[in-house]
């Protein structure tokens, strides 16, 4: 109970937890666990919830991944990390939980790891990432499901990143380019920058909800698609243009328009901002500068990176469906097609605090940066923007085209808008 005590003293001083307060919470743990912790484990427990560190500095002997059984408990390994399984939520008698499955090896094989809760926390958010050297303490054994065992971190075990080398153990492969990937590779792991925010969207499939998210990434060799599908969509809304992201364990496959797009499903995970990650800048994978507004070049593609300060016009054009020329009443007044289709038309003012412009977008362009995918046949296009526009002011925008000079006038043709 000295560790124990310890902890107990580093919650009063660090935290301001009064004992009689503290006594409660061990209480409560308890209660919690159904009696299955310990007065140690308990205390254990809270100040890890805290943020404290309850890893003690005491010499220690790892054992082997090819011993254990069981009836093996208190198990110390030293492992590498193989992979990291996107996370999952549930909930369990009422209350939420979380939980991540790693794959963990020595030289004598390897384990199925499973952190719960604030553990798994940490490992979907940075703490652990792939390759990485990990001490495990006081972790026990279960018989997994389909034969063998699988190791679990219990609320008294720990792990902790080590700067101790395996020597017999591979540190596995560097992240492939994005220019090299290919149809069917799987396992695949890529570093690289946000370059544009799709959409999360919600189906139904064989009478079970799921979603799946998209978002175009690239590195200084290329960009692509990348779809996110099941649990692993749950991380778009924190996602960020111009943030790194590290994909592990995705696959690749042909897209409707047959290019190549990386998946990423429940056995790999999406790792944001990982530790030293170095990519090239937008502007270098684009191959086109972000500039100030007020420095803008007629005639020049750029992007922008600028907020909406109004909407100036909005409105449904009629183009023709098969050359896009101008139509009349009903058919097209260049190819005389009949296919007459609606095309939306937005024009608005942008500021970044250098100067201010109007940008003009059409079509899917137009529709996107209202942040709508479809619209009925009955509304058009200016309702849908009155009704959304109290949202949209104020939006930061990032913007790739071309500046015009019209009659005095500068205008931003907006080519593809990126978020």
């Amino acid at each position: 109970m000295k560790d124990a005590e310890a902890l107990k003293e580093r919650l009063h001083r660090e935290r301001g937890i009064g004992r009689e307060r503290l006594a409660e919470m061990v209480k409560q743990k308890q209660e919690e666990f159904a009696g299955l912790l310990n007065e140690q484990a308990a205390v254990y427990a809270i100040a890890k919830e805290h943020g404290l560190a309850v890893v003690t500095e005491a010499p220690v002997l790892f054992g082997k991944v090819a011993a254990l059984d069981e009836k093996s408990r208190g198990v110390n390994l030293l492992c590498r990390v193989k992979r990291i399984y996107a996370l999952k939520t549930f909930e369990r008698n009422g209350k939420p939980g979380s939980v991540v499955n790693l794959q963990v090896e020595d030289d004598s094989g390897a384990i199925k790891l499973v952190l719960w809760n604030l553990e798994a926390e940490r490992a979907d958010k940075g703490a652990i990432e792939k390759g990485d050297v990990v001490e495990i303490r006081n972790a026990f054994v279960k018989p997994a499901l389909g034969g063998g065992v699988e190791l679990h971190l219990g609320m008294a075990g720990t792990m902790r990143r080590s700067e101790r080398k395996l020597e017999r153990v591979a540190e596995g492969k560097a992240p492939e380019k994005i220019g090299k990937l290919a149809d069917g590779m799987l396992e695949v792991d890529v570093l690289a920058r946000i370059l544009e925010l799709g959409s999360k969207t919600e189906f139904e499939r064989n009478g079970k909800k799921s979603q799946v998210a998209s978002l175009v990434i690239g590195d200084e060799t290329s960009t692509i698609r990348l779809a996110l599908w099941e649990s692993v969509a749950n991380c778009f809304d924190r996602l960020k243009v111009n943030d790194i992201v590290k994909i592990e364990g995705g696959y690749v496959r042909k897209g409707r328009d047959g290019a190549n797009e990386l998946h990423l499903g429940w056995s790999g995970r999406l790792l944001l901002n990982p530790r030293n990650a170095q990519i090239a800048e937008r502007k270098e994978i684009l191959n086109v500068p972000l500039v100030k507004v007020g420095e803008l070049k007629p005639g020049e593609a750029a992007e922008i990176k600028a907020t909406l300060k109004g909407i100036l016009e909005a409105y449904d054009m009629k183009t023709c469906g098969d050359c896009g020329g101008e139509v009349g009443e009903k058919m097209c007044l260049s190819c005389k097609s009949t296919n007459v289709k609606r095309r939306s038309f937005l024009r608005a003012a942008l500021s970044d605090g250098s100067g201010e412009i109007e940008a003009v977008t059409y079509g899917r362009n137009a529709m996107k940066f209202v942040g709508v995918k479809k619209i009925a046949d009955d509304i058009d296009f200016a309702t849908v923007v009155t009704l959304k526009k109290a949202e949209l002011l104020g939006k930061e925008f990032y913007l790739m085209g071309r500046m015009q000079e019209r009659k005095e006038k500068r205008e931003f043709s907006v080519e593809s808008v990126i978020s």
